[in-house]
């Protein structure tokens, strides 16, 4: 499996997780949400180069943390794929990030595989990308490693070679429902390493 896919695989089962509703009509309070898309922040560009970590605003901060959220569940059910209730996706999630993992944990509990580990995102810039009928749109932007991470068979014995745990970058959709909640909504990688 090459890198790219790998990323593609483990990006998939991080960013299918959108699969909840939005339960109301009313607007998000204007603390909590830009009422405009416009880019709620930006630091400098991923690369080799070590670069200063970015001060997020709250917004910004409580969309990384959505992110973060989806993330610590996505890895916590991809453990433990044989004993816990996956539908838990949907509390972090909405579709098609919701559906689009569920069907990757369907397959790797079909070959008996489970997560060794986590991914580990570290986002460098967050964007408020438009507001419809379901609510606020942010992309966060980052690098997304499986260095440390990997499906294993029931033995623990990874399914891929270590040379193909690299990392990538990788931008999380986020959605501030109108009655306040985060949920991720879309993943998707890019070519550029990180």
């Amino acid at each position: 499996m090459t890198r790219r896919r790998w990323i593609g695989v483990v990006a998939a089962l991080s960013c299918v997780l959108a699969g909840c509703t939005a339960g109301g009509v009313d607007p998000p309070s204007s603390t909590s949400v830009a009422s405009s898309p416009s880019a709620v922040a930006s630091s400098p560009t991923l690369g080799s180069s070590p670069t200063p970590t970015p001060q997020w605003t709250d917004e910004q901060q409580a969309v990384i943390d959505a992110v973060e959220a989806y993330l610590t569940e996505w890895a916590y059910i991809g453990q433990n794929l044989t004993t816990v209730d996956w539908n838990t996706i949907y509390e972090v999630a909405k579709e098609p990030q919701a559906t689009g993992v569920l069907q990757v944990w369907q397959r790797w509990n079909h070959q008996g595989w489970h997560l060794v580990g986590a991914p580990v995102f570290t986002p460098a810039s967050v964007a408020a990308t438009m507001t419809d009928s379901l609510g606020s749109y942010y992309s966060v932007r980052g690098c997304f490693s499986v260095e440390n991470s990997h499906p294993a068979d029931a033995g623990g014995v990874p399914v891929i070679d270590d040379e193909q745990r690299k990392r990538g970058v990788l931008t999380y959709e986020v959605v501030l429902t109108w009655d306040g909640l985060y949920r991720v909504t879309d993943s998707h990688s890019e070519e550029e390493s990180c």
